[in-house]
């Protein structure tokens, strides 16, 4: 069994960007805006495909309030 305890806190940008799928989990794992926000950062580099289904992943692992404040950003 996989403990979110156990996954690593992403909030460093550029190894968000080295590792997004990583950064992805560790949004999963630890829902928060310092989180999630290098994680957005990182995926919009990515091709469009795997941004959209990561953005939809962790999108929908975040707390309402915090999908907000991040879908704003995006939308920028």
């Amino acid at each position: 069994m996989l403990d979110y305890r156990a996954i690593p806190r992403v909030t460093d940008a550029e190894v968000a960007r080295q590792h997004p799928e990583l950064a992805v989990l560790s949004t999963i794992a630890h829902p928060e805006l310092a989180v999630a926000a290098p994680t957005i950062d990182a995926i919009a580099d990515l091709h469009d495909d795997r941004q959209r289904l990561y953005l939809d992943v962790v999108l929908a692992a975040l707390p309402a309030e915090l999908r907000r404040i991040l879908e704003e950003r995006v939308e920028k």
